[in-house]
C-alpha cells in the first residue's frame, strides 16, 4: 500500500479509483486486485453484524470451496456449523449444532481438538477429540457417517487434516512419533509414517503433491515425508534462526502458501519461521509477539494482497503482520528489518486462541477463552443497521440431534 497516504481510507479510495479507471480503459484490471485487497485489509474492524453464539470454542475451519460455512468445535464436544451469509442476515437457520445423543452415543464425548472440511466441497467434514476418536460427518444433515478410534494408553491426537488429492486420505497425527492415514472409502487406517525418537506435534499436507506431508515436533524440528517411503523424511528444514541461535520450542502449527513455495511455522516460543520449499532454508523469522504462544494456538495466512500476510493470536489481540523479509541496504551492509505488526481491535476479554482467514472476502474470524467468536471485516463491509445488541433468538437448536 502507498505509504504517502496518511490514512487507510485514502489509500483504499485511491486503489478503488485506479481499479475502476483501468477496468474502463483497458478491460482486465486483475493486476490491481492484490492492491485492492491490501487496501481493504488495512481497514479491518470488528463487525458486530455477525452474530455467532457464545460457546466454549476449541477449533475453527472455513470450507475452501465456497468460503461460506464456518465449522466450529466446542470444549464440551458439541459441533457447530454456521452459514456466514445467513448469519449476517440474522436468520434463525444460520447456525446449527450437533450434540451427542444420550441414547445412541453418537458424537464426541470430550473436547474437540481439531476440525477440517473436505477440500473439494462442503458436503462433509472431520473432527478429532480428546475421546481419542476421529469422526466423519455429513454436513447437510449434521449426521455422523463413520468413527475411527485411536485410543492407546500414551497417545492422543496432535493433528488432523484431510488431503485434497485422491484417495483423499485423512492424516491423524498422534502424540508420539507416528502419523496414521485413514482412507474414508475403506473406513480404516491404511498406512502410517514414523519419525524415530521424535515427538510429532503438528502436521500439514503439502498443497502441490498428493504424497507429501509436513511434520513438526516438540523440539522445533521440521520435515517433509513422502508417505510412500515412511522410514525417514525426504527433506529436513534448517531449524536455526536468523541469528544462528538454537531454538527447541514446540512447533504448534504450520501453513503453506497457496503456491506451495513457502512454509510458515508457529512455535510456542512465539516465533514464526518462514522456510523456502525449494531448498529447505529459512528466509525469515518473526518474534515480535508479546509473550509465548499457547499450545493449540492457530494462525492463518492471507495470500491475496500485494504481500504475504499472517494473522496470529497473541495475548488478547490478533496480530496482522507481513511475513515477507525486508532489508535495509547500504554499500557495506544488508540488514534484516524486523517485521512490524498491526493489532486488530481486540474485543476479547481474555486470551485470543485461534483465527482463520476467509479468502475472497478479506475477513478474519477468531475466538478467545472468553467464549466469544468475533468477525473482523473491512470497514466498508460493516452494515450500521446491524450494529446493535445481539439477538440470542437467532441461535435456536434447529439442527440439534439431542434426544432429550
Amino acid at each position: 500500500m502507498n505509504t504517502n497516504f496518511s490514512t487507510a481510507k485514502q489509500g483504499y479510495v485511491s486503489v478503488v479509483k485506479n481499479y475502476v479507471h483501468n477496468c474502463r480503459l483497458f478491460g482486465d484490471a486483475s493486476h490491481l486486485l492484490p492492491q485492492l485487497n491490501s487496501a481493504r485489509l488495512e481497514t479491518l474492524v470488528l463487525n458486530r453484524g455477525y452474530r455467532l453464539p457464545n460457546i466454549g470454542y476449541s477449533c475453527l475451519s472455513i470450507d475452501s470451496t465456497e468460503n461460506r460455512f464456518l465449522l466450529a468445535g466446542a470444549s464440551n464436544g458439541d459441533i457447530y456449523v454456521a452459514d456466514l451469509l445467513q448469519v449476517i442476515e440474522q436468520k434463525q437457520e444460520a447456525v446449527g449444532f450437533y450434540r451427542r445423543g444420550q441414547l445412541t452415543g453418537d458424537g464426541h464425548k470430550n473436547y474437540i481438538l481439531h476440525c477440517d472440511w473436505f477440500k473439494n466441497d462442503a458436503a462433509s467434514f472431520i473432527t478429532a477429540s480428546r475421546d481419542h476418536s476421529v469422526k466423519l460427518w455429513d454436513t447437510e444433515n449434521l449426521a455422523l457417517i463413520d468413527t475411527y478410534k485411536f485410543q492407546t494408553d500414551t497417545e492422543s491426537i496432535s493433528g488432523l487434516e484431510w488431503n485434497s488429492f485422491e484417495p483423499h486420505l485423512i492424516a491423524v497425527g498422534l502424540n508420539s512419533s507416528v502419523v496414521k492415514f485413514v482412507d474414508p472409502s475403506v473406513g480404516s487406517v491404511v498406512q502410517q509414517i514414523r519419525w524415530s525418537s521424535t515427538h510429532i506435534t503438528s502436521i500439514k499436507w503439502y498443497p502441490q503433491n498428493a504424497f507429501m506431508i509436513f511434520t513438526g515436533t516438540k523440539d522445533g524440528d521440521c520435515a517433509i515425508f513422502d508417505i510412500r517411503h515412511s522410514k525417514r523424511p525426504i527433506v529436513e528444514f534448517d531449524g536455526e534462526n536468523v541469528n544462528k541461535r538454537s531454538d527447541k520450542s514446540e512447533v504448534t502449527k504450520a501453513k503453506f502458501t497457496a503456491d506451495g513455495n513457502k512454509l510458515v511455522t508457529l512455535q510456542t516460543s512465539g516465533r514464526m519461521k518462514v522456510f523456502r520449499m525449494s531448498d529447505g532454508e529459512i528466509v525469515n523469522e518473526i518474534h515480535n509477539f508479546r509473550r509465548r504462544t499457547k499450545k493449540g494456538v492457530n494462525f492463518d495466512l492471507c495470500n491475496e494482497g500485494d504481500t504475504l500476510m499472517a494473522f496470529v493470536p497473541a495475548a488478547t489481540e490478533i496480530n496482522m503482520i507481513s511475513i515477507e523479509p525486508t532489508y535495509f541496504e547500504t554499500e557495506n551492509e544488508r540488514k534484516l528489518i524486523p517485521n512490524q505488526s498491526k493489532k486488530l481491535y481486540s474485543g476479547f476479554a481474555s486470551d485470543a486462541v485461534a483465527c482463520v482467514y476467509r479468502p475472497k472476502f478479506q475477513h478474519v474470524i477468531g475466538f478467545g477463552l472468553d467464549k466469544n467468536c468475533l468477525v473482523y471485516t473491512p470497514k466498508y463491509d460493516v452494515r450500521p443497521e446491524l450494529d446493535k445488541p445481539i439477538d440470542n433468538t437467532m441461535h435456536q437448536d434447529t439442527w440439534s440431534s439431542d434426544e432429550d
